[in-house]
């Protein structure tokens, strides 16, 4: 349910951040979406169809599996982990693949890509992206270049 902060409810939120306006984002896995809390406490959905699956989309279209963690870049895209699959919800909310599509281990570009357990992300000063690859045992990283 969205609304304030009084009502709104969330069903096992997950990965946190902010952006540079103070608005908060949160993976609500159990909604299938990531959610925005205004500094004003207003609680809206801002990406995810609130159906499971990997599908990129628009904001309202758009399908989470299940988001490990997100960080946000420079110009506002929130990159977040899903399933087996790195991702971006950019400042509208759409939704596209950026790495991965099946779980394993392979480098590559864009599906090609296999992951097994993507859970950490941090970006440096430069905009990498560097994503631990937990059952893999590696730290991957992707260079957007």
């Amino acid at each position: 349910m969205d609304g304030d902060t009084t009502i709104a409810e969330f069903l096992n939120p997950n990965a946190i951040l902010f952006d540079k306006q103070g608005n908060m984002f949160v993976a609500d896995n159990g909604n299938y979406c990531i959610r925005k809390i205004t500094p004003a406490g207003i609680v809206s959905r801002f990406s995810g169809a609130g159906t499971p699956g990997t599908a990129d989309g628009d904001a309202s279209t758009a399908q989470f599996f299940y988001i490990y963690d997100m960080v946000i870049d420079k110009e506002g895209n929130i990159l977040l982990t899903d399933g087996d699959r790195v991702r971006k919800a950019d400042p509208s909310g759409k939704v596209s693949t950026i790495a991965g599509g099946g779980t394993g281990y392979a480098d590559g570009e864009g599906a090609t890509a296999r992951f097994n357990y993507p859970a950490g992300l941090a970006i440096d000063a430069e905009g990498n992206l560097y994503i631990a690859d937990a059952m893999n045992n590696r730290i991957r990283k992707i260079s957007f270049k």
